[in-house]
């Protein structure tokens, strides 16, 4: 876990080789968990490259995010609300 106090922001950090990624069932639990927590809360599955992303990218849960850690600088948002809504 890091906390972000300048953004009120608290990450919660799974590592796929360790954790496994965060699946609609565990982002429930983690919800259902952290439901009093009065910050933010973020999500993050941490990668070591696209390979290993690839190989379970379906099984990833909307609402989370996904850190590739040979692409530092980039992170995959897995938005739960619509970009583009049908007319």
């Amino acid at each position: 876990m890091l906390l972000d106090r300048s953004n009120e922001n608290l990450d919660l950090v799974v590592f796929n080789e360790v954790g496994g990624v965060i699946t609609e069932n565990k982002k429930k639990l983690l919800d259902e968990s952290l439901r009093l927590c009065r910050l933010g809360v973020s999500l993050i599955t941490v990668f070591s490259d696209r390979h290993d992303f690839a190989e379970v990218a379906d099984q990833i849960a909307w609402g989370t995010k996904v850190w590739i850690a040979n692409e530092p600088d980039h992170m995959i948002h897995y938005d739960d609300k619509p970009v583009i809504q049908a007319r």
